[in-house]
């Protein structure tokens, strides 16, 4: 009698765990973060912008023709490091423009009191970003 009772609660155990498997609910209790995760995402995407001003770009045809050459028009540029004053340099020399024409300088604040200083000048400011760390 003893055994058929032992025979009869490991059945039941078997039973049970065979109509409840962990599995399932685990799988469940993994996969639903992801949904809810996608779910959040894929509802809240809105317009997103890095910068507040958004510029239309000039291919190098038309800023060639579009730079004139007058005596008071420059390039401005900003922070005046080695990598930024090579790659004006490159430019400068792509399109042509005179190396009096081009100025670096230290902070926003100084190319911009130079800016205000030359009102009728035609001014290309250029302020380069540094990536954040």
């Amino acid at each position: 009698m003893a055994a058929l009772l032992t025979f009869r609660v490991f059945f039941w155990k078997a039973l049970k765990e065979k109509l409840f498997s962990w599995k399932s609910v685990l799988t469940v209790v993994y996969l639903l973060p992801c949904f809810v995760t996608g779910l959040l995402l894929f509802t809240s995407h809105g317009e997103r912008s890095i910068s507040s001003m958004e510029f239309n770009p000039i291919d190098s045809e038309s800023l060639f023709s579009f730079f004139p050459g007058a005596g008071h028009d420059s390039v401005c540029f900003t922070p005046d490091t080695p990598f930024n004053a090579e790659l004006i340099e490159r430019v400068r020399f792509k399109l042509g423009i005179l190396h009096e024409r081009v100025h670096g300088f230290p902070t926003v604040e100084a190319m911009s009191s130079f800016t205000e200083s030359h009102p009728r000048a035609k001014i290309f400011a250029i302020i380069f970003h540094s990536p954040s760390k």
